[in-house]
């Protein structure tokens, strides 16, 4: 296994857009039309007011216009109708569901779940209809179209273990084929490109990127990070461009690598409490969902050249959230807190002028 160090040097100039406080009239035309001109536009708030408590992550089902959201705390899954934008279901019998992955070929879902299993749904009667058991630390996925398999983190620092596993579970036939052991105890966002036969996975515990040969089953090179530990936690793969976008917590950084040689390509100030990040092939657009209550986002100018150019502000703790190319939506759940009831808030990308500074912060 190759180890390379790529340490990450943290810049400590960075433009921040502060939110406004209006306090008089244009001051509150100012804030309009900022609103007006955002990368994102708010199309749809679908309530959730019996919702308390934590969300996490996202599936779609494009043809049958459908999104699934794992409800952490409320123990459950809610499936939302993208035609009306209303819940149609909630899916119970969880302990805590974190991650979800919606198979077409079958209409079937699958759902990891902290009791230590991927739980798997009908599609049409939202029934389960099988449970594969992994053990303790049952958490995040990715998926590989062209096998139809499914990876699944688990073990690591909640089985009380300095390593961790990534089973592999073939969709076709629910069968546990296998595990990729990877030495940390807590690994967290995970990408796969099929045509590289590759598989890319944050060492959380170990401020490292890991490589896996998903032919050999096995880890073939980490790049470090250099970072305090536990800190990188979402990761997304521009297969295209050979890029993986990082998000980190400590310190707060959106990170750009080479997905071939583990370069650091860029590296920009990133909000507090990432959890999710996409890219948006489109508009060129790294959307990166932050608990402060916001969504930064980044524009792509070419593979090698990023900029920050807005945070879209959201709501409380939502630092979970979705980008369906597809439908060209972007979802953000809110957090029920104090006065405020939980929402799922829908976005619609649009084309803005760019502007990196704020007016206060532009030089003389």
């Amino acid at each position: 296994m190759k180890k390379t160090w790529i340490g990450v040097v943290v810049a400590t100039c960075f433009s921040v857009v502060t939110e406004a406080q209006p306090q008089d009239t244009a001051a509150a035309a100012t804030v309009t039309r900022a609103e007006q001109s955002a990368p994102l536009a708010l199309v749809h708030t679908i309530p959730l007011p019996d919702v308390n408590g934590w969300f996490d992550h996202f599936a779609e089902d494009v043809q049958g216009r459908r999104l699934f959201l794992a409800e952490e705390d409320h123990k459950s899954v809610e499936v939302f109708d993208l035609r009306t934008f209303k819940s149609i279901r909630r899916i119970s019998g969880f302990e805590t569901p974190h991650w979800i992955l919606y198979q077409p070929q079958r209409d079937e879902l699958f759902v990891t779940d902290e009791d230590g299993t991927v739980k798997i749904f009908n599609g049409k009667s939202y029934r389960l209809v099988e449970t594969v058991k992994l053990g303790e630390g049952t958490d995040c996925i990715t998926y590989n179209p062209r096998t139809n398999y499914l990876y699944v983190a688990y073990g690591g620092r909640d089985a009380k273990s300095h390593s961790s596993s990534i089973a592999i579970i073939d969709t076709a036939t629910h069968k546990h084929l296998g595990d990729i052991t990877i030495p940390a105890a807590r690994i967290e966002g995970m990408d796969v490109d099929p045509s590289a036969g590759r598989l890319y996975v944050n060492m959380t515990s170990k401020e490292e990127v890991g490589v896996v040969d998903l032919n050999k089953r096995s880890l073939v090179e980490t790049w470090s990070l250099d970072l305090e530990a536990d800190a990188n936690v979402p990761l997304r793969l521009d297969a295209a461009n050979h890029r993986l976008f990082i998000a980190t917590r400590t310190p707060t950084r959106f990170i750009v690598i080479n997905a071939d040689t583990g370069k650091v390509i860029s590296n920009l100030q990133a909000g507090l409490n990432a959890d999710d990040i996409f890219y948006d092939p489109a508009n060129k657009r790294v959307y990166l969902s932050c608990g402060e209550g916001f969504t930064t986002v980044y524009q792509q100018e070419d593979a090698d050249h990023y900029k920050f150019i807005a945070r879209v502000t959201t709501g409380p703790d939502a630092r979970n959230s979705f980008f369906s190319p597809e439908l060209d939506l972007y979802f953000v759940p809110t957090v029920n807190r104090k006065n405020r009831n939980a929402a799922l808030l829908v976005y619609r990308p649009r084309a803005v002028t760019v502007n990196t500074v704020p007016p206060s912060r532009r030089p003389q």
